[in-house]
C-alpha cells in the first residue's frame, strides 16, 4: 500500500510506503510521486513514512530508485524518512537510485515535521 500527497502551502511531498509492494504498485507509487512534484516549487521537502515498508523485488526497487532520481532532478531539498523496525527495507531504499540530497530520519511523522 502507498499514499502520495502534495502540500503546496508547505511545499512538501508526503509519501507513505507500507508493506511489501510488487513491481506494478511500486511503478504506480513512483508515477504518482513524480506527478505530485509538478505541483510543488523547487526546494520542496519530502516526508517519507516508511515505518511499515518491507523489502521488495529488484524490479520494484528500480522503480523506487527512478523516482528518487527524479526528485533530485526537480530540486528536492531535504528528505525525512520515518523509519520502523525493517532495517532491511530501509537499507534497500537507501541503496536504490543515486542521489545527493540531504536525508534525515525520524521516529514519527510529527518528528519529521519538526526537522523541516
Amino acid at each position: 500500500m502507498y499514499e502520495v500527497r502534495a502540500n503546496t502551502v508547505k511545499n512538501r511531498l508526503y509519501l507513505t510506503l507500507d508493506g511489501k509492494m510488487d513491481e506494478d504498485e511500486a511503478s504506480d507509487a513512483a508515477e504518482e510521486a513524480i506527478a505530485a512534484v509538478e505541483e510543488l516549487d523547487p526546494g520542496f521537502d519530502i516526508v517519507n513514512d516508511m515505518s511499515g515498508f518491507q523489502p521488495v523485488s529488484q524490479e520494484a526497487a528500480e522503480r523506487i530508485g527512478e523516482a528518487k532520481e527524479v526528485m533530485e532532478a526537480n530540486d528536492v531539498d531535504t528528505v525525512v524518512r520515518v523509519v520502523g523496525d525493517s532495517s532491511i527495507g530501509k537499507m534497500q531504499f537507501d541503496r536504490v537510485g543515486e542521489t545527493d540530497y540531504e536525508t534525515l530520519t525520524a521516529e514519527s511523522v510529527e518528528e519529521a515535521e519538526s526537522k523541516l
